[in-house]
């Protein structure tokens, strides 16, 4: 009995616990660094919201990095410090707990409130808590910690404490950012929220104008009409002026001095029509907008607009149809878009450049790969055929919806132009070659003095471009009489409206009503 007694005392005499106690400075370090991340987040969401209370504006979205990684963005304001906006961490799902996500809203007071969970979060009176006040500082922002495995909430600046949730589960867990995503274009950069709100904040580069009424305004004979406007721009201040033709007076009276709002006066001497202009200038020292109206039915008739998000311009054709300011699949006039065999609303390729191809459509653009034709069957054609020679007739000459690329890939009232539109843009507009933004193409302008540029995208012929950078070639929706497809062609020395096989890639100038 002794000895055997003598043997238990020696096996817990040497006893290590070391690994317990790691395991447990381990989770108080994550503890910490989970707690850190989430105050981090909210400090940003804060300053974000900040910006948007103050009409700041983005001067720079770049890379943050952290020990030469890249961790997050780091937004750069016109005015004030920089945000940071961290990328969301992986880590292992704990079953019960989880990281307080933490949000922002506007509300139908206009006014930004936090949200915890998706839920409005709410003090002790129950009310909803600004993330700013209307003044700039009667906003609270909430503070998080972790206690044990709860997380708690304090909404006094860390006097006083309310649960808020388990902190981890059995597995635990590092965090997850509160900002799913940052995406930018021209004039915004976005933050996607983990809950999916998404918080637009306007760039520096901005300069744009809204008009009240933003509809149709009439002006009778004799009498004045007042149209108010409000402008974007981080640079002030900010003049706008307006230049009228003969038969109609304009004075612009700016509400302050910054230039950011104001009144614009119209009269007419009784003789306005549908010739009459009107064009407003807006000048922040940077950058000059122009926005130009014509008189319509006795009111005002802006050039421009979107439909889908996409913009049309409205080049004063006697048709009324108006164009779109770029090719299908591009985002600038600039850029070439998507290419597509005619009626075939998907381009073959996924990135062409990577040689990375749609399913059967490897071998690129060719009569084997094109979607009505069937080979080795005694015909070819099997829709949009006019001749019997071809394939199977349907005397069908106009592309459908379905197999229209500009109808299926925006959506709302876009499609491809018909020859005959095709043709009234290239007989009625002034085409002049020449550049934009490097990129060669034609400027076409309209009768009303309205303008587009066409790239000079070539057209894909198998794996690629056929290699013309001076060539620009665009489908219509129209077949001819002999089943080869109107396009329009230009180079340098001629705008011509040609037809040819349909089987080539080409892009696609949308049209709207």
């Amino acid at each position: 009995m002794g000895l055997t007694l003598s043997l238990i005392v020696a096996a817990c005499a040497q006893y290590d616990d070391e690994w317990i106690k790691q395991g447990f400075a381990d989770l108080q370090q994550r503890m910490t660094t989970l707690e850190t991340r989430v105050n981090s987040d909210i400090s940003s969401l804060s300053g974000v919201v900040t910006a948007l209370q103050e009409k700041n504006f983005v001067v720079s979205c770049v890379p943050y990095s952290e020990n030469g990684v890249q961790v997050g963005w780091q937004l750069n304001f016109a005015k004030g410090d920089p945000v940071i906006i961290h990328f969301g961490k992986d880590g292992a799902n704990g079953q019960d707990g989880h990281s307080p996500k933490v949000g922002v809203k506007q509300d139908t007071d206009g006014v930004w409130y936090w949200t915890l969970d998706g839920e409005w979060l709410l003090n002790e009176a129950g009310a909803k808590v600004q993330a700013i006040g209307t003044d700039g500082k009667n906003g609270l922002t909430p503070r998080f910690k972790i206690d044990g495995t709860e997380w708690y909430v304090s909404m006094d600046d860390g006097q006083t404490w309310t649960p808020a949730g388990k902190a981890t589960g059995d597995n635990g867990k590092d965090g997850d950012s509160f900002f799913k995503s940052v995406t930018e274009d021209e004039n915004y950069v976005y933050l996607t929220l983990a809950d999916e709100t998404v918080i637009r904040i306007p760039k520096a580069t901005i300069l744009a104008i809204t008009f009240n009424p933003s509809e149709s305004i009439s002006i009778k004979p004799g009498e004045e009409t007042d149209v108010t406007y409000k402008v974007t721009s981080a640079f002030t201040p900010v003049k706008v002026q307006v230049v009228t033709s003969f038969d109609i007076r304009a004075k612009v009276t700016p509400a302050s001095e910054d230039g950011l709002s104001g009144t614009i006066t119209l009269a007419d001497f009784g003789m306005h029509d549908e010739f009459s202009q009107i064009v407003v200038i807006v000048d922040n020292g940077q950058k000059v907008l122009t926005q130009a109206f014509n008189m319509e039915n006795g009111g005002l008739q802006g050039y421009t607009g979107k439909i889908n998000g996409y913009e049309w311009v409205d080049l004063g054709l006697p048709s009324g149809i108006k164009w779109a300011s770029c090719n299908v699949g591009a985002n600038q006039p600039e850029e070439f878009g998507d290419y597509f065999a005619w009626g075939d609303p998907l381009p073959y390729y996924i990135d062409w450049k990577l040689n990375k191809w749609r399913e059967g459509k490897e071998t690129g653009y060719n009569n084997a790969n094109y979607k009505w034709y069937k080979l080795n069957e005694g015909y070819y054609l099997t829709k949009y055929c006019i001749g019997s020679q071809d394939g199977i007739v349907d005397n069908k000459t106009v592309l459908e919806p379905e197999d229209d690329a500009a109808c299926v890939n925006w959506g709302g009232s876009w499609r491809t132009p018909t020859a005959d539109e095709l043709t009234e843009l290239k007989d009625c507009c002034a085409w002049i070659y020449g550049e934009q933004n490097g990129v060669h193409g034609m400027w076409v302008y309209g009768p009303n003095g309205q303008s587009i540029f066409f790239p000079a995208a070539d057209y894909f012929y198998w794996g690629g471009p056929y290699g013309h950078d001076d060539v620009g070639c665009y489908w219509s929706s129209s077949v001819d009489e002999y089943d080869l497809v109107v396009y329009l062609g230009f180079s340098p020395n001629y705008v011509e409206i040609l037809s040819g096989s349909r089987t080539e890639g080409s892009p696609v100038r949308a049209v709207t009503e």
